[in-house]
């Protein structure tokens, strides 16, 4: 739930997957809006491994309406239902009531500053992403005014006047159409025209984005819930020096009521520009030492200030055109006597000269440039320092969520924590849609086996799947490999094709830069094969005598329940036995339907994981563990968050 966007999510009918779901918006139980699953969803699409129209909007007037009932100091339990349904979906953001959305209205922040505009409007641009696929029409009847004149800044800002209707709305995405789609994040002030009606206010605004308009340019700009508003550039456009539009903006900033105006003014006459500072005694001496990225949460960061005139204020970071802000609530400073030397005989100041922080905002890898940190002084003023490139780390693909807790040290108790796994999740299930196909063989049943990293293990492995091969195995089944992306690629290359020479059973080899996902990447590499029925072998696990003979007589079993493998984790005594998700057989349609609803785990797959035991028939002695991964703490912990997200979305 959004108020500048509306209401979002998806819905799919597993059994008919290309047809639209229609869903009604509910209030106490009364119908407020209906609507339908009407544009794609790349990351649900990925998922079933084909493309599928499954995202829906509620667009801000079905917001509006909830307001109007709230204003009546009325709650009620908010809910989307599927038409003709009592089944309601789940949300993932806030408190499914009309006093959640209430709590949504007052937790936007007011936007005083230049820094936290630059920050806003490149959150949007990174959310207009999501609304780029969206057809476009320019309907006559959703004309919302015209852009009269703009100019280019130095950073690449495009800075518009015009005019446009009434809104509630001060900042959103857009979408720029010019000859082609240019994502945006757009904000702006408003002022009184006398040649305007009441309907409708003057505009000073700012387009972060990268279009470059020219004279012979024929541009739209699409913005608003649904993309349906628009408004246009007259024609020719009217391009014009950037100090003659600041000329201009200036003069009607004494003007403008509504808006972004003091944020916007601040980076018109340069206060908030990101022009590196020249060295000055009234200004701060400054370095970062190490900015762990993460795209989609923003950056830990930790460095040094030594400013002997000035108090400062605030911090910001730009990173390519990205611009995070300071969360002043994960502050802490620490001493740095080894600055004595640069300190200028301000020895007090070395007390709290170090600093760490997280710095939020909707970074992206592309980001990753051109770094700039930006201090803001008690007084308005402010100065840019560069950082070195080499301090840049990307977590999650250069070093590991460990790293983090070196920055903060109880980093499982920071309230910012639960968004750092969420981001982190994010990173991991880019990884895991990571394969590289050597073989798929299409067969009616697939026996899945994840190749062990140790290599004596990974030859063992396919010495145990060639001697079944070569007795029991039916011709229905064929077996697939999941191997490591890594050093011993060849080696398991040579193991599989020496295995196919020796067999005529349908084989198929993929590589991934995370095995340990094997089982969230079921519904990636099975679409290749097709198969009717699964049976999933994980890390370091290893089918028994009973287990192969299981295995073999599955053509005989209705695999609309599960069947899992009885892990014998300790062969030496017999003692410790394990069942679940590490070795089970299913069919293919329930397994991806159960994976929907499941975490995608790190450190593959937990203790803490569910699986459906109740419903399952158990092969005695079916497998055994040759080593147990042991995760860290600090994966458990994200673990035991990740499950607490997802039950609280459910």
């Amino acid at each position: 739930m959004d108020l500048t966007i509306g209401i979002e999510g998806w819905a799919l009918n597993l059994e008919r997957s290309q047809d639209p779901v229609t869903l009604q918006l509910l209030a106490a139980g009364v119908v407020l809006a209906e609507t339908q699953t009407s544009f794609p969803r790349s990351d649900i699409s990925e998922f079933v491994g084909q493309d599928i129209v499954c995202g829906f909007r509620f667009p801000t007037s079905a917001i509006q309406k909830l307001r109007d009932i709230a204003s009546y100091g009325v709650d009620a339990h908010i809910e989307i239902v599927i038409a003709g349904t009592d089944d309601s979906l789940p949300t993932a953001t806030v408190e499914p009531s009309l006093k959640g959305l209430l709590a949504l209205d007052s937790s936007i922040p007011e936007i005083t500053t230049g820094l936290d505009i630059t920050a806003r409007i490149s959150d949007l641009r990174r959310e207009a992403q999501a609304l780029a696929s969206s057809p476009l029409r320019p309907r006559p009847e959703h004309e919302a005014g015209y852009i009269e004149a703009l100019s280019i800044d130095e950073d690449g800002r495009v800075w518009i006047l015009g005019w446009k209707t009434k809104d509630p709305f001060i900042d959103c995405s857009a979408i720029v159409v010019d000859q082609q789609k240019i994502t945006a994040g757009l904000a702006y002030t408003l002022y009184d025209r006398p040649d305007l009606d009441d309907r409708a206010s003057g505009i000073v605004g700012v387009l972060e984005t990268e279009w470059r308009p020219s004279p012979q340019s024929n541009a739209i700009i699409y913005f608003g819930d649904t993309l349906e508003r628009y408004i246009r550039c007259t024609k020719p456009i009217r391009i014009v020096s950037h100090a003659a539009f600041c000329e201009q903006a200036f003069k009607l900033f004494a003007n403008c009521h509504t808006g972004h105006t003091a944020a916007l003014q601040g980076i018109l006459d340069g206060r908030d520009s990101w022009r590196v500072s020249n060295p000055s005694p009234v200004t701060a001496n400054a370095a970062v030492d190490r900015v762990l990225a993460l795209p989609g949460f923003g950056a830990m960061v930790t460095g040094w200030i030594l400013s002997p005139i000035k108090a400062v204020k605030t911090l910001a970071i730009r990173l390519g055109k990205s611009v995070i802000s300071c969360d002043q609530s994960t502050v802490y400073h620490s001493s740095r006597t080894d600055l004595s030397s640069i300190a200028g005989g301000n020895n007090l100041l070395l007390t709290d000269a170090g600093f760490t922080a997280v710095f939020r905002g909707q970074l992206e890898k592309s980001d990753l440039s051109a770094p700039l940190l930006r201090i803001t002084y008690v007084d308005g003023t402010s100065s840019t320092h560069t950082i070195s490139v080499e301090a840049l780390q990307l977590l999650g693909h250069g070093v590991s969520a460990d790293a983090a807790k070196q920055l903060y040290p109880a980093l499982e108790m920071e309230s910012f924590f639960p968004e750092f796994v969420a981001a982190l999740q994010r990173q991991l299930t880019v990884s895991a849609k990571l394969l590289t196909t050597y073989r798929a063989s299409p067969c009616p049943n697939l026996a899945i086996f994840v190749v062990p990293d140790d290599r004596s293990d990974a030859f063992l492995l396919f010495s145990d799947v060639g001697a079944w091969l070569s007795s029991d195995c039916p011709e229905t089944l064929g077996v697939a490999f999941v191997a490591r992306l890594g050093n011993r690629r060849s080696e398991v290359m040579m193991l599989f094709n020496a295995l196919a020479q020796a067999t005529q059973a349908k084989l198929s080899l993929f590589f991934t830069p995370v095995p340990e996902q094997a089982l969230h990447q079921l519904p990636y590499f099975t679409g290749a094969i097709n198969p009717e029925t699964i049976t999933f072998v994980g890390p370091n696990i290893f089918l028994t005598p009973q287990g192969w003979t299981g295995l073999a007589q599955l053509e005989t079993e209705d695999l609309e329940l599960p069947i899992v493998y009885e892990i014998d984790e300790d062969p030496s005594t017999g003692r410790d036995h394990s069942y679940g998700a590490d070795c089970f057989s299913w069919s293919r349609t329930s397994v991806i339907s159960w994976l929907f609803g499941r975490p995608l785990y790190f450190d593959g797959i937990p203790e803490i994981d569910t699986f459906p035991i109740s419903q399952a028939r158990v092969i005695t002695g079916g497998a055994m563990r040759s080593r147990r991964h042991v995760s860290t703490p600090l994966a458990r912990a994200m673990n035991r968050t990740l499950t607490d997200l997802h039950y609280a979305s459910a």
